[in-house]
């Protein structure tokens, strides 16, 4: 594994997000967490290095032939895959399309996805009942479309749990 490469994807993380970043969450932190979780569990570098910069299309001016010209073709299709089509006004068609995306890029691009939900699962918050009710029903879809793919990876044991937790939530 090149950590050099793997460097350089947090390198160019933080360079788009501080220069074009335009989300109010902490989207580097995020992305850190969700490239080094999938560093952690010994994912090959193309998916680490999706998982770090997995927000950047959605979240930054960053364009897919940047990626593709820096990280290579396999890495632009991971997060391009993972990006959420803002030309799709609802939210469900836009996440339907999302997932389809996702399930077409196979077994890399659920890993990549399902580490973000991993992550993103401890800030779901039942207090704001609409959002954590949308929440709640993407992972747990989900978790249901991407079994067959991942089920036997430990990331998908780390999925249940989370989802699990964040379910719990609503009944506290």
């Amino acid at each position: 594994m090149d950590q050099k490469i793997l460097e350089k994807a947090i390198s160019f993380l933080v360079e788009k997000v501080n220069t074009s970043g335009h989300n109010p969450k902490p989207v580097i932190f995020h992305s850190i967490k969700v490239g080094i979780y999938l560093y952690n569990k010994g994912y090959k570098e193309d998916i680490i290095i999706a998982g770090f910069l997995h927000d950047l299309l959605e979240d930054s001016n960053t364009k897919v032939e940047e990626l593709t010209n820096l990280f290579g073709k396999n890495v632009a299709k991971l997060v391009q895959a993972i990006t959420f089509n803002d030309r799709i006004s609802s939210k469900e068609d836009s996440y339907k399309d999302e997932l389809n995306r996702v399930l077409s890029k196979g077994k890399d691009g659920l890993i990549v996805k399902a580490a973000d939900f991993i992550d993103n699962a401890q800030f779901y918050d039942p207090k704001s009942k609409e959002i954590y009710d949308w929440c709640i029903y993407k992972i747990k879809t989900f978790i249901q479309k991407s079994e067959s793919a991942i089920g036997s990876e430990q990331l998908w044991e780390d999925l249940v749990t989370e989802f699990k937790k964040a379910s719990k939530k609503s009944q506290a």
